[in-house]
């Protein structure tokens, strides 16, 4: 999501701002009530992919395959 920031306060706390968007931030630049210009972080394919495994990985659970473990398996093509 983009949270406005009017320009006279960007000005005013460009380095803050600047930090936020280095940190993944997104803001719309507005003037006098009307948005001029957005204000992203540079993409970085590489990161957003390894941020979205991470994202992934804390929601997701991997475990053992549940099955009997005296169940002989076998991967012929007779047994499929």
């Amino acid at each position: 999501m983009l949270t406005p920031v009017n320009i006279t306060e960007l000005r005013r706390n460009l380095s803050t701002y600047m930090h936020r968007v280095d940190h993944g931030e997104s803001f719309l630049v507005t003037a006098h009530g009307k948005v001029v210009a957005r204000l992203l972080p540079q993409d970085d394919p590489a990161g957003a992919a390894y941020q979205r495994i991470l994202e992934v990985r804390s929601q997701a659970w991997v475990g053992d395959v549940e099955s009997p473990l005296d169940e002989e398996w076998r991967a012929d093509s007779e047994h499929l």
